[in-house]
């Protein structure tokens, strides 16, 4: 994996200091928390936005939907996916964050 990010993303890569994506869990927000990781050296952490649409991570409930829908289909081709995600996006109540976005090859 780590060859595919060299080969994909060298500015990322080469920086000389590991990336870490933080998250807004309780325990990585704690005051020991973030003094252990401001003692660390070589890693780079990135603070997780309050909000973004693309980078909020899907709730709980669709994943546990999604694996449920999609457990043991097999699809023929690209557009039987894309309907079956559509219906599964269509099932979901109004309130969910989960957003399908298909992108054109």
């Amino acid at each position: 994996m780590y060859a595919s990010l060299r080969s994909k993303y060298p500015p990322l890569v080469n920086r000389g200091r590991d990336l870490h994506q933080q998250d807004n869990a309780r325990p990585h927000t704690s005051c020991i928390t973030r003094e252990k990781i401001e003692e660390l050296e070589g890693i780079e952490f990135l603070p997780h936005p309050v909000y973004s649409a693309n980078l909020a991570p899907s709730d709980y409930h669709m994943s546990r939907s999604m694996a449920s829908f999609f457990r043991e289909r097999r699809f023929s081709n690209i557009d039987e996916l894309e309907r079956s995600c559509l219906a599964l996006r269509a099932a979901q109540p109004s309130f969910s964050v989960f957003h399908v976005q298909f992108k054109s090859s």
